[in-house]
């Protein structure tokens, strides 16, 4: 089977701006095609109707000069009225053949059918007028007027139906330019929104796997190894999802094995404490008892139950002692260096244990963590010293 095409964040934004970009081409091209439409709709309504409206308005003129020429003639200019005559007839046949070709809307080939009749009549009366010879008192008011006065409204009809034709087409352009307004403004909305649409989906697919590494590697960094990226898209992203999971991963391992180093280290080193020769009392940076042996308990009297989480001032009877704990906790500026000796009678603690008299020395030692605002606590060492004060005594009583 072919291998499904991997889908990078690099093809997710170019597609994602493919689209807006498709979006606004087809907005351009749909206000090109509607403008053109507009144009040749205009166009078409200012020739046609424009070339018949200028053919009645020239046939017009050529009527009336036709009409001053025949008056001309009957006026004794008869060559130059027969003249002028002529020469408009050729100018009123041309538009009309001019007219004849651009024939565009209903009724205007009735229109001209008329002119062409009227027209005919009119100068076959000016042939009629020439060959007989007759005056304008036989011939104007009975023929010539009549045919003229019919070529002419008929040439004005021309124009006017005409004129009406183009303020139609008037109304009908500026209608359907409003729809091509509304249709491209609807168009580009249209857009508009696809592309906001396609622009929120593609950043969120894009932001929420940031923002998902960006809890889990705020999560991570508070302690929560069990942090994970649900790792759903196979990008740019979806690699760096996975390359965080196996850090986690590798994270939580080596802090499992920390911790397991930790709890064996504090299980020996408790070990220890608990089979000492010697007394060990562990108080903490803040002046409370964490841990003592079997020895320190008989030295202080109490059980560790009751003394661990209390405070020295209740947890340590003796008064020197308890000093030079609270001395040692102190930081090492608040008090001047060297430390004052401690005499050797203040540094022992006697106990009658089992119904024998016990003598204990304690040395006290601060604990440093390495940092020098912080301060971890106090280690009081007990050490039995009953043999030792035996043999003093017997070595006083030898003597004496």
């Amino acid at each position: 089977m072919p291998q499904a095409m991997k889908w990078t964040l690099r093809k997710k934004i170019l597609v994602g701006y493919g689209l807006v970009l498709a979006l606004l081409l087809f907005v351009f091209s749909w206000a090109f095609l509607s403008l053109t439409w507009l144009g040749g709709a205009s166009d078409a309504m200012l020739t046609e109707n424009y070339d018949s409206i200028r053919a009645a308005d020239k046939m017009i003129g050529a009527v009336e000069r036709q009409e001053s020429g025949l008056l001309l003639h009957w006026n004794a200019f008869e060559a130059e009225g027969i003249a002028q005559f002529q020469e408009n007839q050729s100018v009123f046949l041309q538009w009309l053949a001019r007219a004849e070709d651009n024939i565009t809307i209903d009724g205007e080939r009735e229109i001209i059918d008329r002119i062409s009749e009227a027209y005919a009549a009119y100068t076959a009366g000016f042939t009629a007028v020439l060959r007989d010879g007759l005056t304008a008192e036989q011939a104007y008011h009975e023929r010539m007027q009549p045919t003229f006065q019919e070529v002419r409204q008929a040439c004005q009809d021309l124009r006017q139906v005409n004129l009406e034709t183009m303020q139609a087409q008037s109304e009908q352009t500026q209608a359907l330019a409003d729809r091509a307004i509304w249709s491209v403004g609807g168009v580009g909305l249209l857009a508009i929104s696809l592309g906001l649409l396609f622009s929120a989906l593609l950043s969120k697919r894009i932001v929420r796997p940031i923002k998902q590494l960006q809890e889990a590697s705020q999560a991570l960094a508070e302690g929560d190894y069990d942090a994970r990226v649900d790792v759903q898209n196979q990008d740019e992203l979806g690699a760096l999802a996975e390359q965080f999971n196996t850090m986690a991963d590798r994270l939580g391992a080596y802090q499992a094995l920390n911790v397991e180093r930790v709890i064996a280290e504090k299980r020996k080193n408790e070990t220890i404490i608990q089979n000492m020769a010697d007394g060990v009392l562990i108080v903490h940076p803040d002046g409370t008892i964490d841990t003592a042996n079997p020895v320190a308990e008989d030295v202080l009297g109490e059980p560790l139950a009751r003394m661990q989480g209390r405070p020295l001032s209740e947890a340590l009877q003796h008064e020197p002692l308890r000093t030079t704990v609270q001395r040692a906790l102190d930081p090492p500026q608040s008090y001047p260096r060297p430390e004052p000796q401690q005499p050797a009678s203040d540094r022992q603690i006697e106990r009658s244990l089992n119904g024998t008299t016990r003598h204990f020395d304690y040395e006290v030692t601060p604990l440093h963590t390495g940092h020098e605002a912080e301060h971890g606590g106090a280690v009081v060492l007990f050490r039995d010293v009953t043999h030792f004060k035996e043999v003093d005594r017997l070595k006083s009583e030898f003597v004496a």
